[in-house]
């Protein structure tokens, strides 16, 4: 399965870079972009493709609930993600899209957030906090995943350290479904990179990637009731997130940045940081949160 999803991808990646050009989708520089030229974009087009064929041949004998209604709300959040890239979608438009896509999972009991489990005194989640607290996750998740994707291989390696924990978790506890989704995951973000560090046919995820990327790593963190995990793991995204937030409410009270600009890697490029630099010691940082997220499973 990893090797047919991989040279799903990179085919796709191939032919998705030509039509783009053709079409003229391109990235265009900006003062936070990492590349001077005009890059073909849509490269997220690839992960959903190569996804469709993992559930199919996933589920080839043995389609359930769950394959299905993960399968519907990527493919949403897809959609919602390839309009942005063509069309730029309000922030608003762009919000209510990812909750559409979120709402076929939450609605149902088993796809959200039932429980502390004892965490500060709480057990059992009434209904609204259920269903509040599993869309912010998942919904914060996947735009920290939009957020860290600045860098050429920021957020490819950052996602395949996350997807390889769990992997490894899923592994461990007989989640066999959820593990191949993570493998499947791991094989796309390959062979994504080869395109986006090439220097004649680079290529980037957009939107389309992003979202679909995010919001599956999110979604199976949720369902499989291992969001403390996906905290953890994801620390990186917290930091880039909490950047945002915490630059916009500096700048609106005080009318004064804290970072010379957000997310994070962008102000460490302004301080005049090498972009491998940068993205060399976020993968470290990556790969001792998978270690601490993966620790916690002997506390629980």
């Amino acid at each position: 399965m990893f090797v047919i999803v991989f040279l799903v991808t990179s085919f796709s990646l191939s032919r998705i870079r030509k039509i783009s050009s053709k079409l003229g989708h391109y990235d265009t520089p900006n003062d936070r972009s990492s590349h001077n030229d005009f890059v073909p974009t849509l490269g997220g087009i690839a992960f959903f493709v190569s996804l469709i064929v993992f559930f199919f041949f996933s589920n080839f004998y043995n389609i359930n609930d769950t394959s299905l209604s993960i399968l519907l709300a990527i493919t949403i959040m897809f959609f919602v993600g390839l309009t942005d890239d063509l069309k730029d979608l309000s922030p608003k438009v762009k919000f209510i899209g990812q909750l559409l896509a979120l709402s076929v999972l939450i609605i149902q009991s088993d796809y959200r957030i039932l429980s502390f489990h004892g965490f500060l005194g709480i057990y059992e989640l009434n209904m609204f906090f259920s269903v509040f607290l599993s869309m912010f996750l998942i919904l914060a998740f996947i735009n920290a995943f939009n957020l860290i994707d600045g860098i050429d291989g920021m957020s490819s390696v950052t996602g395949i350290v996350i997807s390889a924990c769990f992997g490894f978790l899923f592994y461990k506890l007989q989640l066999f479904f959820f593990m191949f989704i993570s493998v499947a995951v791991i094989s796309m973000l390959l062979a994504f990179l080869r395109y986006n560090f090439s220097s004649r046919k680079k290529i980037f995820m957009g939107d389309t990637g992003s979202l679909a990327i995010g919001g599956a790593l999110g979604v199976i963190a949720v369902i499989t009731k291992h969001e403390l995990v996906l905290s953890i793991v994801g620390g990186l995204f917290v930091l880039e997130t909490a950047s945002v937030i915490v630059q916009v409410i500096s700048f609106k009270l005080t009318g004064k940045r804290i970072f010379a600009m957000a997310p994070l890697h962008h102000h460490f490029e302004k301080r005049g940081w090498a972009e491998p630099t940068i993205v060399i010691r976020f993968w470290i940082i990556a790969i001792i949160l998978a270690i601490v997220g993966l620790a916690t499973l002997k506390l629980r």
